[in-house]
């Protein structure tokens, strides 16, 4: 965690005589939720705020430092002019020693430990009317502080049993619905909360920013939250989020949305990212779309890099203009990232590292998702929209969720369910699958057609899938939706197994007899050993003499170059280039 340091005045003044600008004079405002006497306090060190409900308004320049290893269940919102500049930013973050500072909301359920608000409709399943609440939905339910297992699909699921997990609630309409076999839940429950609200008064956002610029985000625990523990919003820019730990008990971890002028330059970077789920290898799918970081409709030319995200139930990001007013998901970069569900997707089994999906042409497009490293996950990764660059990753451990019944455990999906064209998977290495490496399948809008699978290296793939896919390493489904694509130049190996492919046929045929037809591109692939330098250990480097070296085909893909002479196949051989030129 940063370490938080009063500024002094000398170096402000000599701040302002380099930069040439007047600088206004700093202060650290100071915020300690444990402190419950002579309230509200002045904000200073040794007569600090109760809570963030005492900051009426944050100004640029001044750091808001919350005390280390309290809580705080007041949430921040940064509204209004901040007057923040590039040279003198917003600050939120911690002084003292100890734990990061936590900001958590949660919202205790009215009237929830009442036995009489409480029905019991059949069996097991009693009901709670939400109809007085402004927002009855919890979104993420908490039992005696426990993330119960849901929400449901439908009301008819509840108290089914999923593997270790029981389906505890459902909420529709007006009407909170939870199984409780042990009886009235207001008997057995010390406390219930979520993420309802009674009236406006109650938060569903620890952190609420909009319309800002040049806001940071250092060093805290952020936690609860119904659409995102971090929620931006408005026309916002140069918002950056860091050294954080986010999303426990929350829907969503980071959450942007705009319809109107789109938010812009977001830092998003070495944050872990943790649902918090631990529900096991249950074979469900909840209702609630959990995603760690959301872009939503407008969000461009932002960054996500250095984060870990562990356990959501959606994407662990998601890039999202599936609607007709999107302004446009567009040239975010995607980078240095780990994406996990757990040993063997052991904390859930349906999760995905990310998805991409765009309603219409160019709604989701120029997105750079590059030298990610995602492994131990049960859904494939979902690529949509068009004009996407999806390179140097290193994907393994791939299982199938028993949530489906058809097979999941792939690296990339290609599938229409909106807009899907001209996507680029390259230099990718993809390990240990338990279904193929990648797949294009029909969708329900249309059709796909030229994306690019080029200098990827595929091993051990389809090794627990459906006899049909069995020691496949890719698959093109013979749809007529998904149209004309290009496969080249990419390995594959199986140890001590045939190598075979799902070509435009219903079943698998060996790597040897691939042959192009409806307009496909096909060629130049071979099947061989890479010769990993450690694969055990997940060190997926070429030794001298593998045959992937050389045998890749020279890409040209924005802002990364090929490194080294001659093109391989495989990840790793991508640099990032310098924005002043030359690489890095």
């Amino acid at each position: 965690m940063r370490q938080t340091t009063a500024i002094g005045a000398g170096l402000l003044a000599l701040l302002a005589g380099i930069t040439g600008c007047r600088a206004t004079l700093a202060a650290d405002i100071h915020v300690d939720p444990s402190r419950h006497a002579a309230c509200p306090g002045s904000g200073s060190i040794d007569d600090p705020y109760c809570d963030w409900s005492h900051i009426r308004q944050f100004t640029g320049g001044n750091r808001y430092l919350q005390k280390a290893g309290t809580l705080s269940g007041s949430p921040i919102k940064i509204v209004g002019p901040s007057h923040a500049s590039a040279t003198q930013p917003v600050l939120i973050g911690a002084y003292g020693q100890g734990p990061r500072p936590r900001i958590r909301i949660e919202n205790t359920l009215r009237e929830g430990l009442n036995p009489e608000r409480w029905k019991r409709i059949r069996g097991d399943v009693w009901a709670f009317s939400t109809r007085e609440f402004r927002s009855g939905d919890p979104e993420v339910l908490l039992l005696d502080q426990r993330r119960a297992f849901g929400k449901a699909r439908t009301e008819l699921d509840l108290c089914e049993r999923h593997g270790s997990q029981v389906i505890e609630w459902f909420h529709h309409d007006t009407t909170l619905l939870v199984c409780s076999p042990r009886g009235n839940p207001a008997r057995i429950y010390t406390s219930i909360a979520g993420m309802q609200q009674f009236d406006k008064r109650d938060s569903r956002f620890p952190v609420y920013i909009e319309d800002q610029q040049h806001i940071i985000i250092d060093g805290l625990a952020i936690e609860g939250g119904s659409l995102g523990a971090v929620e931006i919003r408005g026309a916002s820019s140069d918002i950056e989020v860091r050294n954080s730990v986010i999303g426990l008990d929350s829907a969503t971890g980071i959450r942007a949305q705009s319809f109107a002028t789109p938010i812009s330059r977001l830092e998003i970077h070495d944050n872990l990212i943790d649902s918090g789920i631990r529900w096991g290898m249950v074979g469900y799918e909840p209702h609630v779309s959990g995603e760690g970081v959301h872009f939503v409709a407008g969000v461009q030319d932002s960054r996500i890099y250095r984060n870990r995200f562990v356990a959501w139930s959606h994407n662990g990001v998601y890039l999202d203009a599936h609607w007709p007013d999107s302004p446009g998901v567009r040239r975010n970069r995607l980078f240095d990232n780990e994406f996990h569900c757990g040993p063997d997707s052991s904390y859930f089994d349906y999760c995905r590292p990310f998805g991409v999906d765009g309603l219409r042409p160019d709604s989701v497009r120029d997105n750079l998702v590059y030298r990610n490293v995602m492994h131990d996950f049960s859904v494939a990764a979902q690529i949509n929209g068009n004009n996407n660059y999806f390179v140097d990753n290193i994907c393994y451990n791939t299982s199938n969720s028993k949530a489906k019944s058809y097979p999941t455990g792939q690296c990339f999906s290609l599938q229409p369910y909106v807009w899907s064209r001209d996507n680029l998977v390259a230099n990718n290495t993809m390990v240990n699958m338990a279904d193929v490496a990648v797949q294009f399948i029909p969708g329900v809008a249309g059709m796909s057609s030229g994306h690019r699978i080029v200098n990827n290296i595929m091993v051990d793939c389809g090794r627990a899938t459906v006899p049909t896919r069995k020691d496949a390493c890719f698959a093109v489904a013979p749809d007529a939706s998904v149209g004309p694509q290009e496969i080249s130049n990419n390995l594959m190996y199986n140890p001590d197994r045939p190598v075979r492919v799902l070509y435009r046929k219903q079943w698998s045929e060996d790597a040897a007899e691939l042959h192009a037809v409806r307009g496909d591109l096909v060629r130049d692939n071979q099947v061989a050993d890479p010769r990993f330098r450690d694969p055990d250990q997940h060190d997926f480097g070429l030794l001298p003499g593998s045959p992937a070296i050389g045998a890749g085909r020279p890409l040209e893909v924005p802002g990364l170059v090929t490194s080294g002479e001659g093109a391989s196949v495989g990840a790793g051989q991508l640099l990032e280039k310098a924005a002043g030129g030359g690489d890095r």
